[in-house]
């Protein structure tokens, strides 16, 4: 026991040195990254970071920008632009009152190429529709897991041909503990955004880089990482000290001429660079006109297909559904990209005429649907659209079917031949109906001759019709 408890205590001194030995190479790394700041004279503020936190091995794993050349069919020329066409200043986090961009996002690995290419898509829609509130949020980690098949990494050219041909759904297609393509939601497809094309600028000048930000919105940039930019709290950063530690994907949303500065966003969560956009960090400042870390070598950009959206999925009821009257059943959709009241309705004859379930209900994703219609038909569809506009709206893919008392065979008609299935099973030992209760016309919960006769009287002779509580 003593000899274990030893053992413990040398453990416990190690796991402390360790972590003494950490903070002492930190506070180094830092204290030569302010001396270097200031001896340059740059304009950004140093301080410890999530990322300067981690070991030298962590921070290179989240570089995962694999650098290939652009192919030729993507490179585009920049226009030529007159003199103080573009603004001394410009911030999508702040056009015309709104805040375009989507919030700060914080990769687990060196996936850092997804969040970049979707950083730029998910502006670009609500530009596009001309909606910043859009609630936009598409999926790295199916990027991640579809595209590149692992989480590490992957060149920008590979990351945007696959949202080109392939599309990427809305964040709530991937459960936590995703750790494959095969995990994510089985409509990933169907609930996924496309891109229509995606180009790039190579070696474009500060004005090419500002007039694409203005008249395109926010665009894809790539830049070499060096030790001191895990330090990065404020300010406009230029490289001063520290070794290489690898290539990255980040994005850039505007610029400020005042301070010579591009205004980026990165993918290390909130406790690492500046406030902004209503959110206490994950932004940064970087100066312009000197390809600082080369994050001025080229400039993606994409159009986006609107068409491709999908506001609403219905995936219950969506065709050969087979349900009885008086029963009740679950609507069930989902609506990645709004949230809205929505209007309810179904149709018993394809979508000729169309009655009312609910005209106005939360945006929940379920509906419970009490007290099915007690109209026989094959052609049943339920729709579900916004009561606003009514221009976002999903209707069944296929018919599904509602059955009737007194359709006893389940035909989805009320004629002889149901007479007929009831006395089989009554007195021949045919088979039952199924469900049980299409039979029990009296609403008695079993199966009489006097269900025979009350069928017979309604069908032959003018009898009422059976209405069940």
């Amino acid at each position: 026991m003593k000899k274990f408890l030893i053992l413990v205590s040398i453990l416990s001194l190690l796991i402390l040195s360790l972590s003494d030995l950490a903070k002492a190479l930190n506070d180094k790394d830092l204290e030569e990254i302010n001396k270097a700041i200031q001896t340059k004279g740059a304009k950004w503020i140093a301080g410890e970071t999530s990322i300067s936190r981690l070991t030298l091995e962590e921070r290179k794993n989240l570089l995962g920008l694999l650098k290939r050349e652009i192919p030729s069919e993507n490179l585009i020329k920049p226009p030529t632009l007159k003199p103080g066409e573009l603004p001394d200043s410009f911030d999508w986090r702040d056009y015309n009152g709104y805040n375009w961009m989507t919030s700060i996002k914080n990769q687990p690995c060196g996936n850092c190429w997804a969040y970049s290419t979707l950083g730029i898509i998910e502006p670009k829609l609500r530009l596009t529709l001309n909606q910043p509130d859009i609630p936009m949020d598409l999926a790295e980690m199916f990027l991640t897991w579809c595209g590149r098949g692992a989480c590490e990494g992957w060149s920008m050219n590979s990351s945007f041909n696959f949202v080109l041909n392939k599309g990427v759904p809305d964040e709530g297609c991937i459960p936590a503990g995703t750790g494959a393509c095969s995990d994510t939601c089985s409509n990933r497809y169907l609930r996924s955004i496309h891109i229509t094309n995606w180009g790039a600028y190579i070696s474009p000048s500060v004005s090419d880089i500002k007039e694409k930000i203005y008249n395109s919105g926010p665009i894809s940039v790539t830049m070499t990482v060096y030790t001191d930019f895990s330090y990065y709290n404020s300010g406009v950063y230029r490289h001063v000290t520290g070794e290489l530690e690898g290539y990255h994907a980040v994005l850039l949303c505007g610029w400020n001429d005042a301070d010579s500065s591009w205004i980026g966003k990165n993918s290390w969560g909130t406790d690492w660079g500046e406030a902004g956009g209503g959110q206490p960090g994950g932004w940064f400042r970087i100066r312009t006109g000197h390809n600082e870390v080369d994050i001025e070598e080229a400039a993606y950009f994409v159009n986006v297909d609107t068409n491709s959206i999908h506001w609403l999925i219905l995936n219950y009821p969506n065709g050969g559904e087979k349900w009885m009257e008086g029963t009740n059943h679950y609507i069930n959709w989902v609506s990645p990209y709004f949230s809205d009241s929505l209007k309810i309705e179904y149709t018993p004859d394809n979508g000729s005429h169309w009655t009312e379930i609910v005209s106005s209900y939360p945006d929940v994703g379920n509906y419970y649907w009490q007290n099915l219609p007690n109209i026989a038909s094959k052609n049943y569809r339920v729709k579900v659209s916004d009561k606003a506009t009514g221009t976002k709206t999903v209707t069944s893919a296929e018919t599904f079917t509602v059955i009737v008392r007194g359709d006893a065979n389940g035909d989805v008609s009320t004629n002889v031949s149901d007479v007929i299935f009831l006395i089989n099973y009554l007195f021949k030992g045919g088979p039952s109906p199924n469900p049980f209760n299409l039979g029990d016309v009296t609403c008695d919960g079993d199966i009489m001759i006097n269900d025979v006769i009350y069928l017979i009287n309604y069908l032959f002779k003018g009898g009422p019709h059976w209405t069940c509580p």
